[in-house]
């Protein structure tokens, strides 16, 4: 905690915090060491281009395990539409 108040790297971790406001992966799904290196990820990319972060986030395993839909409700009598449908129609 006192890193964040005297580490001489202030303006990167002002950037990566703001950045973990943005690009969104939850602590409490998947390896808690995924969470490590999600934030490795974003000092990493801190003041490189947000296209290469993007890049990087979108195959990271982290928010793979992150968007895995595990906790989707399913289709209910309450909620008719909670699941998506297994049905595309062709255009």
């Amino acid at each position: 905690m006192t890193a964040a108040l005297v580490a001489p790297d202030q303006l990167r971790r002002r950037v990566v915090w703001s950045l973990s406001q943005f690009v969104v992966a939850s602590t409490r799904t998947g390896d808690p060491n995924g969470h490590v290196h999600w934030i490795n990820l974003l000092h990493q990319h801190a003041f490189g281009s947000y296209r290469d972060l993007l890049r990087d986030a979108t195959i990271n395993p982290h928010m793979g395990q992150f968007l895995n839909n595990n906790q989707n409700r399913p289709k209910s009598a309450e909620c008719p539409h909670c699941a998506p449908t297994k049905t595309m129609r062709a255009n």
